[in-house]
């Protein structure tokens, strides 16, 4: 695991996150980090260099649109 609700892990903690950012970028940001950190999306490079985060390999995050609905839902709620 690498998020925690209500505590960092390796990862920052979720809780609020929703409150925090764009819908539009929280979906982009969870399809697709690295993608984004490419191409300098400027919190992206933030969240990257203060987590030192590894790669996140996009072909191993293959969700559907019904899955993505489903953790925005969760994070809105949390």
């Amino acid at each position: 695991m690498c998020h925690g609700l209500d505590h960092d892990i390796v990862g920052p903690k979720l809780r609020g996150v929703y409150a925090l950012r764009d819908k539009k970028w929280l979906e982009s940001y969870i399809v697709n980090a690295d993608s984004m950190y490419k191409a300098k999306d400027s919190l992206s490079v933030v969240l990257y260099e203060k987590w030192r985060f590894e790669p996140h390999n996009s072909q191993n995050v293959q969700l559907s649109k019904k899955e993505l609905k489903l953790i925005l839902k969760y994070l809105k709620a949390n």
